[in-house]
């Protein structure tokens, strides 16, 4: 409020300083229950203590609730001069921003304003770092905004092929995703791409594509720990880099890691066919076909359908098809759903072909099933 910001302004250490703001939005799903918030609480607090252990390590940094809005957290920071502010800021966002990368309970999004030199400007920066925030309903969240920058089409650019990134690392077809990432890498990290481009905005770039990376191998359910160090979380590795391909080398060959490990690499057969049988327990109704899970998991059709059937007992297409029947059966037998609609919701688009396959496996339709079962 006014008087806090009076108070401030007494202070000897704020006097003659030029300021900065963050305004650190904690990303959230919908809150329906008690629960709910209770998590969200939970991880936000842990959050601000971690800021507000780093800002302890830092001169200049000062970390406040908004009293007003649960789901951010002020960060003001301070310095002697326009570029020791800049330093300060820059140094401190992107380490902000590195240590949150691996926490998949916490997605955090950052606007920062222009700098001003009195603290009495509080309400400019505010209002300046919140209209950078507001970028994430055009462009998405998880990314650090800036209000001198944020209508600059470059930047839109950037965003945008960070977006096509994310889509592209959320693909089921690893074949897929290693040749898209390539290329959107390239475009990122080629020569004209980061010419006009500082140090800093190439760190953030560098972060942000980590972060993707890292959220695609929480996904796949690989262990970071030996990949990821603080150096390349925080971007500090990217100081021993020379040339632009030494970003897309060190980039693409963390992703095929990623990929190598999240497929047959290092995984006994029968764990990757129990692993197979549960994805198929839970999706039986998804149009599951064994060229999907051949091309998911990295490996021939021919292969993995001997696999199976060595493991399982039987092959691929009987296991999937024994799953749906089971499945229809509880249906006509509990419920008052239509025929058609039960071999829908079960995974067949024709219901005639369902009649043939239960009378073949059952020994009679399913009209005949469900006036049995309640006689």
């Amino acid at each position: 409020d006014n008087m806090n910001i009076r108070e401030f302004k007494e202070l000897e250490e704020f006097k003659q300083k030029f300021f900065t703001m963050a305004v650190v939005h904690i990303e959230t799903s919908k809150i329906d229950c008690y629960e709910d918030y209770t998590d969200f609480r939970r991880n936000r607090d842990r959050l601000k203590q971690k800021m507000l252990n780093y800002a302890m390590k830092e001169n200049g940094v000062l970390i406040c609730d908004n009293l007003k809005d649960s789901t951010e957290l002020f960060v003001i920071l301070n310095g002697n001069s326009k570029a020791a502010i800049h330093e300060i800021a820059d140094n401190f966002l992107l380490r902000l921003y590195g240590l949150i990368v691996k926490d998949e309970a916490i997605s955090i999004t950052i606007g920062k304003s222009d700098i001003v030199d009195d603290i009495s400007g509080f309400s400019l920066m505010y209002k300046h770092a919140s209209s950078a925030l507001d970028q994430r309903y055009k462009y998405g969240g998880n990314h650090i905004y800036f209000y001198s920058k944020t209508e600059k089409t470059e930047d839109i650019g950037t965003i945008q092929l960070l977006r096509s990134l994310a889509v592209c690392l959320d693909q089921d077809d690893l074949t897929k995703v290693k040749s898209g990432a390539k290329q959107i890498i390239e475009k990122i990290f080629s020569s004209d791409y980061l010419a006009s481009r500082s140090k800093y905005e190439i760190q953030m770039l560098f972060n942000q594509i980590i972060n993707e990376i890292v959220k695609f191998s929480l996904k796949h359910e690989v262990e970071l720990n030996e990949h990821i160090k603080f150096e390349v979380i925080s971007g500090e590795i990217i100081s021993s880099f020379n040339r632009n391909k030494e970003f897309i080398e060190f980039l693409m060959k963390l992703l095929s890691d990623i990929i190598d490990r999240g497929s047959l690499s290092g995984i006994d057969t029968r764990t990757l066919i129990q692993f197979i049988k549960r994805e198929i327990d839970r999706n039986f109704s998804r149009d599951i076909t064994l060229d999907y899970i051949s091309r998911k998991y990295g490996i021939s059709s021919k292969y993995f359908s001997a696999l199976f059937k060595k493991e399982v007992g039987m092959n691929f297409i009987d296991y999937l098809n024994q799953i749906r029947i089971e499945e229809s059966k509880i249906l006509l037998d509990g419920s008052e759903i239509s025929i058609s609609d039960i071999a829908e919701s079960v995974g067949y688009k024709y219901i005639h072909y369902f009649y043939k396959l239960f009378k073949r496996m059952t020994g009679v339709t399913p009209m005949e099933y469900r006036n049995y079962r309640r006689k």
